[in-house]
């Protein structure tokens, strides 16, 4: 399977990182001004990241961190992937990460989630 965002504006369209002609839309195409939701689709998981509040949802469960549901705070968005292959060994895994970053009292402060196989982890 593989692993792809779709991002939900505030006026409920969406973007998706793939398109129906099989062309992709690269992460800097997001408008982050206007994101509602990022969702990432992984081995049958939906992991989301609601940008209003900071707060994650894991296939329809939600969880909030430290930095979550801060009034006017403006919630930024960060997206990679780490990709890790071993010495001698053919096999290359692939890590998602999916965050946010905020500025609070002058210090910039970030929580993310790590999505490697089966397991998903805030750190």
């Amino acid at each position: 399977m593989t692993t792809a965002w779709e991002v939900v504006y505030n006026d409920k369209s969406t973007l998706k990182q793939f398109n129906e002609d099989g062309s992709e839309n690269s992460f800097g195409t997001i408008n982050q001004d206007d994101l509602f939701e990022f969702r990432l689709f992984h081995n049958n998981k939906i992991i989301s990241l609601f940008m209003p509040t900071g707060t994650f949802g894991i296939n329809g469960f939600l969880y909030d961190t430290e930095v979550s549901r801060i009034e006017n705070m403006k919630y930024r968005l960060i997206h990679f992937v780490r990709r890790k292959k071993i010495m001698g060994q053919g096999q290359e895994t692939n890590s998602y990460f999916i965050g946010f970053q905020i500025t609070k009292d002058g210090k910039n402060h970030k929580q993310l989630i790590s999505i490697c196989q089966n397991q998903i982890q805030l750190i």
